[in-house]
């Protein structure tokens, strides 16, 4: 029992070592951000498997270029077949969503042919052409059919992309044409070659050297169109082939028939036939011969499939892959370990914390009892409800397929379709009279939101062969799959519908086998009809996504309210034990944190959405840049703040602070009415004015409040109350905006804003003291601050404005650090909302991620703030910040991502978080503020303080103008000059003295 009672202490101490666990979330952040750039090394491990490949090149220097896992993994693999390096896509993240072609030049620069889907079933909305290199990757080429009604259906109109002696070479089936293109020196794409389309097209090949054209259509031609030929020529093939790829190499043309697993060769100066090459014994469906033509390579799709023509009878199955990192993915592995040990040790450390703190608590215990309890029962709640409507949204997607499948199946002439039985069907008479009404069947469901897709088979009883496909992607007559132990075979030999899933080369579908049947009752094909799953998998994952943060920040938020109302509980209680107020200390009277709380917690729920509000709603029709003009509101709040912060204070002395409080919230509820009720840009601006108004009102009025203490004491807890209840409302306001959110637009952010503010008022009517009352607790607080007053007066001679405003270091500090600093804190709320909107990362999650900046300076700055000032001093820790403030901005200039900026958002509120108390502590300790009177500097520096961050917004917007890199980059560069300059203008050979002095270890001498 000793033993273990030791242990518990050990783990308590260790839990309250704020050194120790402020550094066990650091080392944590620093894996995980390592962990977030090498992730890829943890999905495979020691060896990838090949599972669903659709292409296998090989690129100009050798390497075996693969596409793999439906199309959303490119691997580069060197000659031993270890993985060079893997490109991940499906979303986007690393520039593709799905890859179909790719090449490779001699730079080793990689050249991927791209389609992205959008809402529209297998309609693509874009194409393009994307070049991966040193320097990440850029779009070659682009068409966007996202406004049009029949653009191209699963598959690109680009067929093939390749090499051809230091050139990039593209193809494209346009429908009524075959048009060749190249990448010129200024990669730029220029067609050389276009001849008239005969039909939908397999694939096609572009011989430069001789300007010579091969093509492969579905009826199972292939056709030469040399230099200037409009017409071409039909190269002699056995009877019944299927040309489904092709390649040219050393005057010889190769064609893959994955229906009789063989590659044909067409010897351009032969005897005019294609002859046999070799039996794959797997049916290749792409296929590429290196440029001497010495290495064969296809894919089954499934793996990868390669052949050497020195040995043309030995064929290689490739399926697994070494990984070449060996090292570095044990290194990372190692990391994931470290990182998962470390993290458990910091949930532990602050569970107990946590725990103690409940226990020695009541009140603490009783919150988290109720926090744990909701969040669990929400969580679970959640969850049954989720798994209800991804069921009921299954069952009614399998439902909605099967009745139009039925429909499909009457529509079928089957007299007809038992005649299509090879690949000269194509085209015929019956084949059209098949297709076209199912085709019309499909259309209409586009017309009306159902994306679907049918394709019919056939069977030998020894393959389950393709006949014919709303998409034209499959062949007439083309072997698919073996006759034998799968859903297809069941269906043709039982009858009985199945419905089922896929992932394959092709992607993940969702789809229902029905038997068709002749007159007589006899089964004679099979019809598959089905849809897209990828998009709906990305709804679940996002879905899923959104419930894990929605219920985590739900949580944090009711925590954080809770904790709030809880102080305000203590407070009530202790104005109802009369013995615990001094007579005369204002603070202990007026709930200064829970009033701050509630008038910053609403205003900042707007953060999130403001300037992309502004976007929406600005009309242009004010004189000035848009960028300036959508910065206005935000700009107009905080001037109109600052000017009745200064105002504000004769207000409260001469009526009162509580009516000076009711008039400020009433003015900032007033200002939430309007934005809410307005709905246009000049709405927003008069109600963002209110606010700015009414919380210049509220934030004075507290201040005062606070300086009408008894005692220094009382004095210093209450403006740590001031502070504590504004970084908690900024915290829990981002939090609020992203919970409702995900709920509503920002109508309802204004709704609750009110409400919060009109507590705020209730609170103030019912909690302030009287006038009369007021008056009585301050004359004994009154006569002693005359009195100190005439004692300073006698005591130092008497310091005006000018003078204070002249002093090198006030102006110094002004002009270079503070007011740039602030400046730059619209960053955050100016800049990175337009970069995350442009990167379609949604108000909820911006919130979200001001959510954590919040919990970031509002929980660790201040031991930060503490650790620099006692180490460093306060000056070498303001010029340290502006220092990391203008190196945060650096990261985005080198690399503009959505993604840099993020981590710049979150490192900013970590420079934050130490920089307001550093910067604060600096001037209160200059020679110069002493002698004015701290009072009167600590209103000048508010108001120093305020007009940074009204420039700040209205100053981005006119450099962002000039683009977002270049404006980021000038507010750096600036921001840099001015720090050498305060540098400069502040320099004191007895602090540089100081400073080293107080670095210097004891028993070590300095060189």
């Amino acid at each position: 029992m000793g033993k273990r009672t030791k242990s518990v202490k050990r783990i308590k101490q260790l839990a309250e070592n704020r050194v120790l666990v402020l550094a066990c979330f650091f080392v944590l952040l620093i894996l995980l951000i390592f962990l977030s750039f090498f992730n890829d090394y943890l999905d495979d491990g020691l060896t990838y498997e090949v599972t669903s490949a659709s292409e296998a090149t090989v690129g100009a220097t050798g390497h075996l270029l693969v596409i793999d896992r439906s199309m959303k993994t490119v691997l580069v693999m060197d000659e031993n077949d270890r993985i060079d390096y893997e490109l991940t896509g499906g979303e986007g993240e690393y520039g593709f969503y799905y890859a179909q072609h790719l090449a490779a030049d001699e730079a080793e620069n990689l050249y991927i042919v791209d389609v992205e889907y959008g809402s529209r079933g297998n309609l693509i909305d874009k194409e393009r052409i994307l070049l991966f290199g040193d320097k990440g990757y850029e779009t070659l080429w682009e068409r966007d059919y996202t406004e049009v009604e029949d653009g191209p259906l699963q598959y690109s109109t680009i067929k093939t992309i390749y090499d051809e002696a230091g050139t990039i070479y593209f193809i494209r089936d346009t429908g009524e044409n075959i048009e060749v293109y190249f990448f010129n020196a200024s990669r730029d794409a220029v067609m050389c070659r276009s001849v008239p389309a005969r039909m939908k097209i397999n694939d096609a090949m572009y011989d430069s050297g001789h300007d010579r054209l091969v093509v492969a259509y579905r009826n199972g031609s292939v056709v030469q169109y040399d230099s200037g030929d409009m017409t071409g020529v039909d190269i002699d093939l056995p009877e019944g082939t299927n040309p489904w790829t092709l390649d040219v190499a050393d005057e010889v043309i190769y064609i893959s028939d994955p229906n009789r697993c063989i590659i044909y060769a067409y010897d351009l100066h032969g005897d005019g036939k294609a002859t046999e090459l070799m039996e794959t014994g797997y049916p290749v469906y792409e296929m590429c011969v290196d440029a001497d033509a010495n290495l064969f390579v296809g894919v089954d799709n499934t793996a990868v499939v390669r052949s050497s023509f020195s040995d043309v009878g030995s064929l290689e199955y490739v399926n697994m892959l070494a990984n070449n990192d060996f090292y570095m993915t044990v290194i990372v592995w190692i990391v994931m370990i470290f990182t998962c040990v470390l993290g458990l040790l910091f949930l532990l450390f602050a569970g107990v914390k946590l725990l103690f703190m409940a226990l020695e608590n009541e009140s603490v215990l009783r919150i988290l009892m109720v926090v744990v309890a909701s969040v669990l029962i929400s969580t679970f709640i959640t969850y049954i409800l989720m798994g209800e409507a991804k069921n009921e949204r299954l069952q009614f997607r399998n439902d909605s397929v099967r009745v139009f499948a039925e429909l499909m199946l009457s529509a079928i002439d089957t007299e007809r379709l038992v005649s299509l039985d090879s690949i000269d069907s194509y085209g015929s008479e019956d084949f059209i009279a098949v297709k076209e009404p199912l085709d019309e069947m499909i259309e209409v469901g586009y017309a009306s939101g159902f994306y679907y897709y049918y394709v019919i088979y056939t069977t030998d009883q020894v393959n389950i062969n393709s006949v014919m496909d709303y998409e034209e992607t499959v062949a007439t007559g083309g072997a698919v799959y073996e006759f034998g132990d799968n859903d297809y075979s069941k269906v043709l030999k039982t009858g009985t519908p199945i419905n089922t899933t896929e992932t394959s080369s092709y992607g993940a579908w969702s789809f229902v086998l029905e038997p068709v049947r002749d007159s007589s009752g006899r089964i004679v094909a099979l019809l598959e009809v089905g849809q897209n799953l990828d998009k709906m998998q990305r709804e679940q994952t996002k879905l899923i996504q959104e419930m894990v943060l929605n219920v985590i920040c739900c949580a944090v938020v009711m925590t954080m309210f809770m904790l709030e109302f809880l102080f305000l509980f203590n407070f009530v209680e202790e104005r109802i034990e009369k013995n615990k107020i001094k007579a005369n200390d204002m603070p202990s009277r007026v709930p200064l944190r829970t009033l701050m709380f509630l008038s910053y917690a609403a205003d900042s729920m707007q953060d999130v959405f403001m300037v992309l509000l502004c976007t929406e709603l600005y009309d242009g029709s004010l004189p000035i840049a848009s960028g300036v003009a959508i910065a206005l509101p935000m700009s107009i709040q905080l001037l109109l703040m600052a000017i009745f912060s200064m105002v504000g204070g004769r207000f409260a002395e001469k009526f009162g602070v509580k009516f000076a409080l009711i008039t400020g919230f009433a003015l900032q509820a007033a200002g939430f009415i309007i934005c809410f009720a307005s709905g246009n840009y000049y709405g927003v601006l008069i109600g963002k004015a209110f606010i700015g108004m009414g919380m210049g009102v509220v934030y004075v009025s507290c201040n005062t409040a606070a300086s009408e203490a008894d005692g220094e004491e009382s004095s210093e807890q209450a403006f740590a109350g001031v502070s504590a209840g504004t970084l908690s409302g900024v915290t829990i306001g981002a939090g609020i905006s992203s919970v409702l959110l995900s709920m509503g637009g920002y109508k309802l952010i204004y709704i609750v804003g009110a409400v919060l503010l009109g507590l705020g008022l209730v609170i103030s009517f019912f909690m302030v003291p009287f006038r009369k009352k007021e008056k009585a607790l301050l004359a004994t607080i009154r006569a002693k601050e005359s009195a100190k007053e005439k004692e300073d007066e006698d005591g130092d001679a008497h310091k005006s404005f000018i003078w204070f405003f002249t002093r090198r270091r006030v102006v110094a500090f002004f002009l270079m650090i503070l007011l740039p600093f602030m400046m730059s804190l619209s960053y955050r709320e100016y800049f990175f909302p337009i970069i995350a909107d442009g990167a379609g990362i949604s108000e909820t999650r911006i919130g979200q991620i001001y959510l954590l900046c919040g919990m970031v300076v509002l929980y660790i700055g201040p031991y930060i703030a503490n650790g620099m000032i006692k180490r460093y001093g306060a000056g070498s820790a303001v010029v340290c910040s502006s220092i990391l403030m203008a190196a945060n901005m650096a990261i985005y200039v080198v690399f503009p991502t959505v993604y840099s900026a993020i981590v710049g958002v979150v490192i900013l509120s970590l420079i934050i978080s130490f920089a307001y108390t550093c910067q604060y502590t600096y001037f209160s300790e200059l020679n110069e503020v002493k002698a004015y009177g701290g009072g009167k500097a600590m209103g000048i520096y508010s108001m120093m303080e305020s007009a940074g961050q009204t420039l700040g917004p209205i100053v981005y917007g006119f450099l962002l103008s000039f683009g977002m890199v270049e404006g980021i980059r000038n507010f750096m560069v600036i921001m840099g000059v001015l720090v050498i300059l305060f540098l400069i203008f502040t320099f004191d050979k007895n602090s540089v003295g100081k400073l080293l002095k107080r670095n210097k270890k004891p028993g070590v001498a300095n060189d």
